[in-house]
């Protein structure tokens, strides 16, 4: 079980004084973060390590975010899949639901060189 408001890493990350950058390849296993928060509005500072956009698939308790709770910046893949294309440094909004609710947030970047900075959370 995963406690509120730990971030949680799985993969090949490297760890710097204000980020942590995905530096792993499909070859290298199951890759994500996961966060355990309870917020109704969720957003993350992040960018490209590169000059390429980096693809997240974003899923909301297991699940894609469905289209009432997802954020400004969340699209939908036409399998339904909820994704984040980071394609500059910013930040993304990626929840906003109607209440600050316990939920968990897992993020599963689809190629290498996501540089992750911090998230933030608003309960309204």
């Amino acid at each position: 079980m995963h406690e509120d408001g730990r971030l949680y890493l799985q993969g090949r990350w490297e760890e710097h004084d204000e980020s942590v950058t995905y530096v792993g390849t499909d070859a290298d296993g199951p890759v994500h973060v996961a966060l355990l928060y309870t917020a109704a509005s969720v957003n993350l500072v992040v960018r490209p390590a590169g000059g390429s956009p980096v693809t997240l698939r974003v899923l909301l308790d297991g699940k894609p975010v469905p289209a009432a709770q997802a954020g400004s910046d969340v699209t939908f893949a036409p399998d339904g899949t909820s994704i984040v294309t980071v394609d500059t440094a910013r930040m993304y909004n990626l929840v906003r639901d109607s209440g600050a609710n316990p939920r968990e947030l897992k993020l599963v970047p689809q190629g290498p060189g996501l540089v992750l900075y911090t998230f933030t959370f608003s309960p309204t």
